[in-house]
């Protein structure tokens, strides 16, 4: 009760906030930030988390939250696939791209995937650093071991894209991950380039987005977080500045 408590409160703050906030796009284009799919022998469902569930901060960074567990249906067959426990996104054009949730798996091993929307970076920046982190905690919830299998390139979990999801600036956490005692836990996270610092990406930046992707066994729960951000360097702000002023010109 106290949990659902604290969430409400959460919730009508974060409200009040949004009420205050003015109309934004933190550069994602069409009206979906995210989307959830489950797919087991059972069916596919999919959550589309729309700009219209969440609120954008006055600085226009987008945020979406959920502490209300939410089941995933197969519409076709009205079967539950997964469930969403919690989650959480934040996206802009000018800040780190995050990602967090607990899911956990339907009656039989469950596949899911959570693909952010591309963020748009006005102008684009060229050259720029950028940096990515990811982690992930696989929980035994009926007593009979948990795996947590990725599902991206090389068996990762996590994948952060730039320019529309045509290069990958990182492939975090080697998977699988296992868990033997019963109703036990583990985790494993990674950063890149590492523990600090940035990786210069070269040429032109346009846009940034993320997705993860894994098996999880049945009834077993699993969660996560990344981020992912990219920050101009001076030759990126020269080429905005250059940005402006041409556009200034033209409409001049």
């Amino acid at each position: 009760m106290d949990g659902i408590m604290n969430a409400q409160v959460l919730r009508n703050g974060f409200i009040a906030l949004a009420a205050m906030a003015g109309a934004a796009s933190a550069g994602i284009t069409g009206p979906t930030a995210l989307w959830i799919e489950a797919t087991n022998a059972n069916g596919t469902g999919m959550l589309a988390i729309d700009l219209t569930d969440g609120f954008f901060q006055p600085d226009g960074t987008f945020i979406w939250f959920n502490f209300v567990p939410q089941n995933i249906i197969d519409t076709n067959n009205n079967q539950v696939i997964g469930q969403l426990r919690q989650g959480s996104l934040s996206a802009s054009n000018t800040s780190p791209l995050g990602l967090s949730f607990v899911v956990q798996a339907g009656a039989v091993d469950t596949v899911f995937t959570f693909t952010t929307a591309t963020v748009q970076i006005p102008g684009g920046y060229l050259n720029p650093d950028a940096r990515a982190s990811a982690g992930l905690t696989l929980t035994d919830s009926n007593g009979n071991g948990a795996t947590l299998t990725g599902l991206q390139t090389g068996g990762n979990y996590h994948t952060a894209f730039y320019n529309n999801a045509s290069s990958e600036f990182s492939n975090l956490v080697q998977g699988p991950l296992v868990v033997v005692n019963p109703n036990g836990s583990t985790n494993a996270n990674e950063d890149f380039p590492g523990p600090v610092g940035y990786a210069t990406i070269p040429g032109l930046v346009n846009d940034i987005s993320a997705q993860f992707s894994f098996r999880l066994t049945a009834n077993d729960q699993a969660s996560g977080t990344s981020v992912f951000v990219v920050v101009p360097t001076p030759a990126s702000i020269a080429l905005l500045g250059i940005s402006g002023l041409a556009l200034t010109t033209r409409r001049r």
